[in-house]
């Protein structure tokens, strides 16, 4: 058994549940506007589209998942570091 570093594990859990916080409010966020637009029958909407619509939603979506993996993962990078130091000062 080996000491644990209290201060990495906490930095660790603070910058964690940053990300989810951001993760959630992203969602709800476009979740909230998809609504205000189309307060019903999204999916029948999607599924009623042509072949090219279906592709560019699906496409977009993808890409802003990997844009947003990005984005967090540098966040996490720099923000971990960031309270490590601050909690060791």
């Amino acid at each position: 058994m080996g000491t644990y570093n209290w201060k990495e594990i906490f930095a660790g859990i603070i910058i964690g549940g940053i990300i989810v916080g951001i993760v959630i409010s992203v969602v709800g966020l476009v979740w909230f506007i998809a609504d205000l637009v189309m307060p019903t029958g999204k999916l029948t909407a999607f599924l009623a589209g042509s072949l090219g619509i279906k592709i560019l939603i699906v496409g977009g979506g993808i890409f802003a998942g990997f844009f947003i993996t990005i984005l967090l993962a540098v966040l996490y990078a720099r923000g971990y570091e960031s309270i490590k130091d601050k909690l060791e000062a």
